[in-house]
């Protein structure tokens, strides 16, 4: 997609921002200590899993590709 490979990191942080913008919510970016301490509180919706694996495998899919 994006021959260049110093725009890979850039590109997928723009998706990641965007997606934090479009969907108005910081719950899945991040380390999620408070999601995961709320988890043992109180039961969380059943997608927090799939968001939070989602942003976190496209953050690591974006910076891999670099030194490639």
């Amino acid at each position: 997609m994006i021959s260049y490979p110093p725009f890979r990191p850039v590109a997928g942080g723009i998706l990641v921002a965007l997606i934090v913008f479009f969907t108005g919510s910081t719950t899945y970016i991040g380390l999620g200590v408070p999601q995961i301490v709320e988890a043992f509180e109180v039961p969380l919706p059943w997608y927090d899993w799939l968001a939070k694996t989602g942003l976190t495998g496209l953050t690591w899919d974006r910076d891999s590709r670099v030194g490639k």
